[in-house]
């Protein structure tokens, strides 16, 4: 019986089609053209992803050459490409440099040129060894200029730190951000 029940949970695991991993409905664009652009992940699953890398990108049509047109891939730089092992929630970072595609390019013309960002999280399931990919994709729409996400993790009066899920898409304006925190350190 022990068997069956833990044949049938490892077929469980190897078959399950649903997405772990839950993405912000939103980017945050800290400032103009010297913030950064961040998304953020939850997962509800209890075990963890190892030896996980993150990549951003911006798609962009452009015309190669008259008549021509061909989808461009422009890598966008993160603060973090990798981590020993991801569990609960991650935040993904580019920051605005001159050399990044966004502040070369400028958001305006990214838009009129049918541009999109995708994430991508890869790694190995800590149980079954499996090889994990996870794709989400985000319109330009999809931006919050002069935002910032609130924060997931709280600590309670015992010390013991805790991650609040359901608040995956709150955001707050970066001047009530910075009136909060300044108030924190007074």
């Amino acid at each position: 019986m022990t068997n069956a029940m833990v044949t049938g949970l490892f077929f469980l695991r190897f078959t399950q089609v649903d997405a772990p991993l839950r993405f912000s409905r939103h980017l945050c664009l800290s400032t103009w053209p010297d913030g950064h652009l961040s998304c953020r992940f939850v997962t509800r699953d209890p075990s963890y992803w190892l030896k996980v890398s993150y990549a951003m990108v911006l798609f962009l049509d452009e015309e190669v050459e008259p008549g021509v047109w061909q989808r461009r891939v422009h890598p966008l730089a993160l603060l973090n490409t990798t981590t020993p092992q991801l569990h609960v929630t991650a935040v993904l970072s580019h920051r605005l440099t001159p050399a990044s595609p966004l502040v070369q390019l400028g958001l305006a013309a990214i838009t009129a040129a049918g541009g999109a960002l995708m994430v991508l999280v890869e790694g190995t399931d800590e149980v079954t060894g499996s090889p994990l990919l996870q794709v989400h994709h985000y319109r330009i729409e999809d931006i919050l200029e002069g935002q910032r996400f609130t924060d997931l993790v709280s600590i309670d009066g015992s010390g013991r730190r805790s991650v609040d899920l359901d608040a995956l898409d709150r955001t707050q304006p970066l001047r009530e951000s910075a009136q909060s925190n300044l108030e924190l350190h007074l």
